[in-house]
């Protein structure tokens, strides 16, 4: 698939301008007061951790300054956001399911699984907002060596290299070949790694960072840990066949191991993985969450998009949704549905369900069995 270098090429440009003020003579300041440089923007110990935070904020956000803004110019804060954006690849291009909104241009595509030139929101969301993460973390792995010793920075390096293996790997298993460029060679013009030279180059940065991020469980949530290292490895490793042409089930099971041993435990109901609280009442099952709130963290994609698009506009129930607008968008197809056992197959509701992990809205709503050949 064809993607718009231009925009890659005009944010690295601008990071190196910005950030770097790099005009020829090393020593020459902005006129621009406006301008934040390095030695500014990390002046204590706080603004290294605000600037790891930054990079984190890119799988929740689009832009600093509210839900209506974007960093990058010319993608929607919306529906271009990352996590939606990433959401919609991997779930609605499958049978799990559809969305409804047939007049957006991206929808047809990823619903029927037909690719055009046409730019495709989902798809210049995911590519570019990852590597902009990657930009984000390779100009702080410059800055972060003169972290003072109280800003602990050893973790802080090892947080921005997860944060970038992270993206490398959602943009390795999404598009195979991104660009590849890391602190130490900037270039306007990146080469790509094989796919094969990229997942060993990631798998060597999870294994070289483990020791230097908090135990599991351990550290502060919503950030890196060695739970999230191994967890990463694991879905590397059972996927390594399609990534290098090697199955690497034994070092599967290995991380898997790890993380099963960390300590992790399921809540005592399923239910509570999807509520607004479940950094309290499902804290010891969730692994490396993508943190949101009300207040802070605002955005139209992320669980926004997840919880409002799954809700009808005239079904949703402020009480028990926790919304208060319903967008008539996401579907769970028929598939999805037949996966679940209920006590009668020839009436599938929401009531009659016996795995209660099959959460549906069935009210209104029709299921018919598949006519037979």
């Amino acid at each position: 698939m064809k993607m718009k270098a231009k925009y890659i090429l005009s944010l690295f440009g601008g990071l190196a301008f910005t950030l770097s003020s790099c005009l020829g003579d090393l020593d020459v300041k902005p006129l621009d007061e406006t301008i934040v440089t390095g030695d500014i923007a990390y002046s204590d110990a706080a603004s290294y951790t605000k600037g790891l935070m930054k990079i984190y904020s890119v799988w929740a956000i689009s832009g600093q300054d509210g839900e209506g803004t974007s960093d990058i110019e010319g993608l929607d804060p919306g529906n271009a956001q990352l996590l939606r954006s990433w959401w919609n690849l991997q779930e609605v291009s499958t049978d799990e399911c559809k969305v409804a909104w047939a007049n957006d241009s991206w929808v047809p595509e990823i619903n029927n699984m037909q690719w055009s030139n046409a730019k495709n929101e989902s798809i210049e969301g995911v590519y570019q907002r990852c590597m902009f993460i990657v930009a984000l973390a390779n100009e702080y792995l410059k800055q972060v060596g003169n972290a003072p010793a109280d800003a602990n920075p050893d973790q802080l390096r090892a947080e921005a290299r997860f944060c970038r293996a992270l993206a490398y790997y959602t943009l390795m298993d999404q598009y195979a070949r991104p660009p590849f460029i890391i602190e130490s060679n900037f270039s306007v013009a990146p080469t790509p790694l094989s796919r094969e030279e990229l997942f060993n180059w990631i798998v060597t940065e999870l294994t070289d960072i483990e020791s230097a991020l908090p135990v599991a469980r351990q550290g502060i949530y919503g950030r890196a840990d060695q739970g999230a290292v191994n967890a990463l490895l694991a879905r590397m490793y059972l996927n390594a066949e399609v990534y290098t042409g090697k199955a690497m089930y034994t070092e599967c099971i290995t991380a898997c191991n790890k993380v099963i041993s960390a300590g992790y435990t399921l809540t005592s109901n399923y239910s509570n993985l999807f509520k607004a609280d479940n950094s309290v009442v499902a804290k010891s099952e969730i692994i490396f969450p993508i943190c949101f709130d009300g207040a802070a963290t605002k955005t139209w994609g992320g669980m926004t998009f997840l919880i409002c698009a799954s809700r009808g506009g005239a079904e949703y129930v402020l009480a028990t949704d926790g919304v208060s607008a319903g967008w008539d968008g996401t579907r769970s197809t028929q598939n999805l549905v037949n996966k679940f056992a209920f006590a009668d197959n020839n009436n599938k509701t929401a009531a009659n369900i016996l795995d209660k992990r099959g959460i549906f809205y069935s009210e209104a709503r029709s299921w018919s069995p598949p006519l037979p050949r």
